[in-house]
């Protein structure tokens, strides 16, 4: 891990920061003395979030703030980093796009409105959020992006389609970006879970259950059996990694699969 304080003073955006991933991810880098800003769509999970890292405060220079976003909307992301950047007076130094859905089906049973949000939310949301921020990245010659993709996004899963797509699209949009920021002081790259214990998955354990009358705690085993050591990952797994590539420019390029 980091050493303690070696973010001090950076800006650190997560979406989707209100729980799962996301909320352990602001915590680690709060943890590390980041001035964070969590963007969800969850407005009481995100202010629950927030009062909780602004509890351990003990300077005020390691402030977080909450900020209601789509990541899916280009306008709202816009407005969302200009209120970021005026809340803090600065840009953004750290970016984790953690923000995402869910969608399990048949590929018969996945029409056109669930495929188009997955991809908006999951892939395109990415893009936004990176996109407005980069320019003053580059301008400054620091920055470090990180991108959520998922186990999904490196081998795909059955009956989720639209969820794989979107989670190997956000890989190779990494990727391509790694290529073009190298050598800027910019580095991105992506971290891919596997099934972790987030809300996420527990909206794929009743859904399992719901369409197979499979009891939730046999439903549970059956997810984590698709990760390599059988058993579901604790989110502060994922954020030390996150908070590893967040801190390093070597991680350009990088995509760090989390069994």
């Amino acid at each position: 891990m980091a050493a303690a304080g070696k973010l001090k003073g950076k800006v650190a955006l997560v979406t989707g920061g209100a729980s799962g991933l996301g909320r352990a991810i602001a915590q680690a880098l709060h943890k590390e003395h980041a001035r964070v800003a969590v963007a969800d769509r969850n407005g009481l999970a995100m202010s629950e979030t927030v009062t909780e890292l602004n509890g351990r405060l003990k300077t005020p220079s390691r402030l977080a703030s909450s900020f209601f976003c789509d990541v899916a909307d280009q306008a709202a992301v816009e407005s969302m980093i200009s209120a970021v950047e005026s809340a803090f007076g600065t840009n953004v130094d750290i970016l984790v796009n953690c923000a995402g859905i869910g969608h399990s089906g048949k590929i018969a049973e996945t029409d056109a409105i669930a495929w188009n949000r997955t991809i908006a939310v999951n892939l395109t949301g990415s893009f936004h959020v990176t996109r407005a921020v980069l320019p003053r990245m580059l301008e400054n010659g620091y920055g470090r992006v990180v991108n959520i993709s998922s186990i999904a996004g490196v081998r795909g899963l059955p009956f989720a389609t639209a969820y794989s797509a979107s989670k190997h699209g956000v890989v190779g949009f990494t990727r391509a970006a790694a290529l073009e920021l190298h050598g800027t002081g910019v580095s991105i790259c992506a971290v891919c879970p596997g099934f972790s214990e987030t809300p996420m998955t527990d909206d794929s354990v009743e859904t399992i259950v719901r369409k197979t009358g499979m009891k939730a705690q046999d439903a549970k085993k059956l997810l984590a059996r698709q990760n390599k050591n059988k058993r579901l990952i604790k989110p502060e797994r994922v954020a030390k990694e996150v908070l590893k590539r967040a801190s390093s420019i070597r991680s350009n390029g990088m995509v760090i699969v989390i069994e």
